[in-house]
């Protein structure tokens, strides 16, 4: 495991945030699932809620996940056969 940090950006009265990672990739998460999002991949509930309570209301956070981890996948019939 190791530490990835996320640029969490909205834009007013928008329902999406933007999460840009290190590596250039950005993503569009609706408000409502960001937590989930972030529980997926290690993150502690009580730093995120923080954190995305600041996005809410400055519109930009960067967000350090400590134990970084990539969730397993949900669709079967796009999970690897090995």
């Amino acid at each position: 495991m190791s530490a990835m940090l996320i640029q969490v950006r909205r834009e007013p009265f928008s329902p999406y945030y933007q999460l840009i990672m290190p590596n250039g990739n950005s993503e569009e998460i609706l408000c409502e699932d960001i937590y989930e999002w972030f529980r997926l991949r290690g993150a502690k509930a009580e730093v995120i809620e923080k954190a995305i309570d600041e996005a809410w209301n400055f519109y930009s956070v960067d967000i350090l996940v400590p134990e970084w981890r990539e969730p397993s996948v949900q669709n079967p019939r796009i999970s690897p056969h090995i």
